[in-house]
C-alpha cells in the first residue's frame, strides 16, 4: 500500500480540518478501499505491507546509494534518477521511464536533468 507520497502530504495539508496528519489521511483512505473491496467479495491478501513501513530502513539507504553511484540529480523539490548518467556509467539501456506519456507531458512528470557538462 503506497500510504506515503507527495499526492498525499499534499492532500493532508490542504484538507477541510486545517491540516491532517499524512498516515492518518492513508489510513482512511485504505480503510474505504478494504470496505469497498469486501464489497465486491474480493479476497483480502495474506499479507499487507505499506510503503511507510521501509522509508527508513530500504528506501532511504538505497537512494543514499543512488546518490553515492552518481545516478541522481536533485532539483529544488527533490532527487530524481538521472537516468543518462546511469546508462552512460553501466553501459546498460534503460527503459525507465517508458510507460510515461510522451514529449509534451513528460516534462510534468520527470524534471529536466542538469545540463550535460560535457563528459
Amino acid at each position: 500500500i503506497t500510504d506515503i507520497d507527495d499526492k498525499i502530504i499534499l492532500a493532508a495539508a490542504s484538507s477541510c480540518e486545517g491540516g491532517e496528519d499524512p498516515l492518518s489521511l492513508a489510513r482512511r483512505y485504505e480503510e474505504e478501499f478494504w470496505k469497498d473491496m469486501d464489497e465486491l467479495n474480493c479476497l483480502r491478501p495474506h499479507i499487507v505491507t505499506r510503503v511507510s513501513e521501509y522509508v527508513e530502513s530500504d528506501i532511504v539507504p538505497y537512494i543514499e546509494k543512488l546518490c553515492s553511484n552518481g545516478f541522481t540529480y536533485e532539483t529544488d523539490d527533490g532527487v530524481y534518477f538521472h537516468i543518462r548518467e546511469y546508462e552512460a556509467k553501466t553501459n546498460k539501456f534503460t527503459k525507465y521511464g517508458k510507460l510515461a506519456p510522451s514529449s509534451a507531458a513528460t516534462a510534468d512528470f520527470f524534471p529536466p536533468p542538469p545540463p550535460d557538462d560535457g563528459n
